[in-house]
């Protein structure tokens, strides 16, 4: 009686560990399963779209519709989200066997937008064009990546990409005008309504309008200043009332080689009293250059 009952015992047992590995077995083709049908997604990647382009995370197709409006059509095909940007400054360049007779275009203001993995966008954006020699691109016509804009060029985006009181939509012409007088060379007085962005390019192409200018609503000055020194010094900027009293001053603490300089000076001035006011470059002998202004 005892081995019936012993050999029912195992039977028992066995079943129950067959059981436990068949249920197992089950819960593990399962989780294959999902696995392989939910898409995995990865966080979020911030990078440039130059950057996104390079290690083809994304397509991107952009057309002209005419005048300074660009369409820009931009497809994530990864699984991560991505937080894209266009720097301010970027050159796009025209694509096809007739891209030569075309000019460039830049594009002034920083753009940022997110995309949900293999999501499309697509949106307008305002960009300008870079060769007066040229002609300008008729619509439809597509543009590629080309390189960041640098020097005067680039000065001149940034300028009016984190100035709040010039707005594209409203500079419009005067904007293209200006970038044809940094790369083309073109006489500023065809800036004809906005002073602000005259007075910048101005600066920007050293002509003989002032060097150093303020405005009021933004409490912004922006000033140039040559100068050259005969030997090796160290450099010192202050800014100075009135009275003589000094207000700012920033000292570089490396001596600068001897050779001609462009110092330029970019602050705030929001609290400081109306009057008038000098800009100083010294040198270890003394004052180098000096420009004034008013508030």
């Amino acid at each position: 009686m005892k081995t019936i009952h012993l050999i029912i015992l195992a039977a028992v047992i066995n079943c129950a560990y067959v059981s436990a590995q068949d249920i197992t077995s089950v819960y593990t083709l399962q989780a294959i399963k999902n696995s392989e049908f939910k898409p995995k997604t990865e966080k979020k990647k911030r990078m440039s779209l130059r950057k996104a382009i390079k290690e083809r995370l994304v397509r991107f197709k952009m057309k002209t519709n005419g005048n300074n409006e660009f369409t820009l059509n931009v497809s994530n095909q990864s699984a991560s989200e991505l937080e894209l940007q266009i720097e301010s400054g970027q050159v796009f360049k025209p694509s096809g066997a007739d891209s030569s007779a075309y000019q460039n275009v830049i594009i002034p203001t920083e753009v940022q937008f997110v995309l949900s993995p293999y999501d499309t966008k697509t949106f307008n954006l305002l960009g300008y064009c870079c060769n007066a020699s040229r002609n300008c691109a008729k619509a439809e016509k597509n543009f590629e990546f080309s390189t960041m804009a640098s020097g005067e060029l680039l000065s001149l985006c940034r300028f009016v990409n984190t100035n709040q009181n010039l707005s594209l939509g409203e500079l419009n012409s005067d904007f293209q005008h200006a970038v044809h007088c940094i790369t083309d060379n073109k006489n500023n007085t065809t800036i004809e309504t906005n002073p602000i962005l005259k007075g910048y390019v101005a600066m920007l192409q050293s002509k003989a309008e002032p060097h150093c200018f303020y405005f009021n609503t933004t409490h912004m000055l922006y000033s140039q200043l040559d100068y050259k020194i005969d030997q090796n010094s160290h450099i010192k900027v202050v800014v100075k009332n009135n009275l003589g009293q000094v207000l700012y001053e920033k000292s570089n603490p490396f001596e600068v080689k001897k050779g001609r300089y462009v110092y330029k000076l970019e602050m705030s001035l929001k609290n400081w009293d109306n009057g008038q006011y000098s800009i100083c470059i010294l040198s270890d002998s003394g004052v180098i250059a000096q420009r004034k202004f008013t508030i």
